[in-house]
C-alpha cells in the first residue's frame, strides 16, 4: 500500500499522465527529487505503461464491441494467444461467470468486425458469445485520478 504522497503522485499522473514534474511539485507541494524518484520506484510495478486515450472514430475505427466468449478448455490457451496477436483486439480479459475471456475490440465497420468473428468462431469452436456495441465513452480511466479525493482511496 501506497503512503498518501505516492498516492498523490499515481493521482497526478492518473489525471494527466504529461504533467511536468515542477507543476506535480507545485499541486501536491512535494519536491520534484522526490517525485523522481518516486516514479522511478513505481515504474514496472505500479506503473505498468505510459499511454493515451484515442477517439478510435476520429481515426476511421467506427465500431467498437464488448465481446465474452466461451469456448473448450483444450483451445482456451491458443485463443488467447492469437487474440493477444490480433491487432483489432484492444483489451483482453479472463473472466468467470460462463465465459472465458472479454475482449474490447475495434474495427473500422461492421463487415471487418464480422469477418474477424466469423474466423474466430470458426478456428476456435467457440461454444457461446456475447457481444455488447460500445456506442460512447462516458467514464474512462477515471480511477484514482482526483488528487482532491486521496484519503477515500484507501477504503
Amino acid at each position: 500500500m501506497l503512503n498518501k504522497k505516492g498516492m498523490q503522485i499515481i493521482s497526478n499522473l492518473r489525471k494527466d499522465g504529461r504533467m511536468s514534474l515542477t507543476k506535480m511539485s507545485r499541486d501536491t507541494h512535494i519536491p520534484v527529487s522526490t517525485i523522481y524518484e518516486n516514479m522511478k520506484g513505481f515504474e514496472d510495478d505500479i506503473i505498468k505503461r505510459y499511454t493515451c486515450l484515442v477517439d478510435f472514430s476520429k481515426l476511421g475505427y467506427n465500431v467498437r464491441t464488448n465481446i465474452m466468449i466461451k469456448m473448450d478448455k483444450k483451445v482456451r490457451d491458443s485463443a488467447a494467444d492469437f487474440l493477444l496477436k490480433c491487432s483489432n483486439v484492444n483489451s483482453l480479459y479472463k473472466i468467470n461467470s460462463g465465459f472465458d475471456f472479454m475482449m474490447e475490440c475495434v474495427f473500422k465497420d461492421l463487415k471487418g468486425m464480422d469477418e474477424f468473428m466469423e474466423d474466430f468462431e470458426e478456428r476456435f469452436k467457440v461454444k457461446s458469445k456475447e457481444m455488447f456495441f460500445i456506442i460512447d465513452d462516458i467514464k474512462k480511466e477515471a480511477f484514482g485520478a482526483e488528487p482532491d479525493i486521496i484519503d477515500l482511496l484507501g477504503s
